[in-house]
């Protein structure tokens, strides 16, 4: 007999604490690879190993390959991609958009999680990892409303169940349905 696996609350954090975070990465090549995953909802992997061709600066798209090989082209914010254009001139590495020098590896992945644990603890704030950048931006995506087909589409998954994860009560869901609940309950207790 097996224990159930138990589900948990995807760790999303508000936009604020997230900005805090980014803002104290100070290597430059690392904060812009962690703007990516919070401004595209991309996995650690995604993100370290993509080449600068993956951007299609006419059309301000980025190419990713996610999990099994996929590929789903997303919308590139202009501002991302000027941080992306800058982090990029820092090295120039033909193969890499995140490396150290103009022939060398990509950033490692641990290279990216030290870096965001670090500022955590600067910053004051619960221990995060990379992740949590991409658990963020579905979070925010279904804040503004976006459609779950949608996210689904954005963050590469292959089933709706797996993104409507995201619908957690978010601080302004919870502020909402807090009054919704307020008019309803006031006649239960009378």
């Amino acid at each position: 007999m097996r224990v159930p696996r138990q589900s948990h609350l995807p760790d999303a954090r508000d936009h604020e604490e997230c900005l805090k975070i980014l803002s104290l990465i100070r290597h430059p090549i690392i904060k812009a690879c962690c703007g990516l995953l919070y401004a595209c909802g991309l996995r650690i992997e995604e993100g370290t190993l993509l080449a600068p061709d993956a951007i299609d600066k006419k059309r301000l798209t980025l190419l990713v390959i996610g999990k099994g090989d996929k590929e789903r082209l997303l919308p590139l914010p202009q501002a991302v991609y000027q941080m992306l254009r800058h982090a990029w001139c820092l090295h120039r590495n033909p193969r890499c958009l995140f490396s150290q020098s103009v022939d060398g590896p990509p950033l490692s992945p641990e290279t990216v999680r030290d870096a965001v644990e670090a500022a955590c603890k600067e910053a004051g704030v619960q221990h995060a990892t990379p992740h949590m950048f991409r658990h963020s931006f579905a979070t925010r995506l279904t804040e503004y409303g976006v459609d779950l087909g949608k996210v689904r589409l954005m963050m590469g998954h292959a089933s709706v169940s797996t993104t409507a994860r995201y619908t957690h009560m978010t601080d302004p869901l919870r502020e909402e349905m807090r009054g919704v609940m307020d008019r309803f309950a006031a006649d239960c207790v009378r």
